[in-house]
């Protein structure tokens, strides 16, 4: 079919199964696109997410590690306090 101006115009119908094949085509490869987005975006949110927990795991780590260093350090002092206590009633 031809315009006025001399262009050809694609009239696209049912009766023309490669037009329609090269629509599904097209419409399937947005669709993966799409789902590849969606996908890439999930992903970056689970990194985030899973870099949160670590970050917190590693907090918490060492948090409980401050609190045995010190309460080791407590009872160490406490333990040379009694020995110091003890040695002074010895003599």
């Amino acid at each position: 079919m031809t315009s006025s101006s001399g262009a050809s115009l694609l009239v696209y119908g049912p009766e023309d199964p490669s037009v329609l094949h090269h629509q599904s085509m097209h419409i399937t490869s947005t669709l993966l696109q799409t789902l590849e987005a969606i996908q890439s975006k999930a992903a970056v949110c689970i990194n985030l997410e899973r870099d949160k927990i670590e970050l917190k795991a590693d907090l918490v780590a060492k948090t409980l590690w401050r609190s045995l260093i010190l309460e080791e350090t407590g009872f160490l002092l406490r333990m040379k306090g009694a020995h110091f206590r003890n040695s002074l009633l010895v003599t």
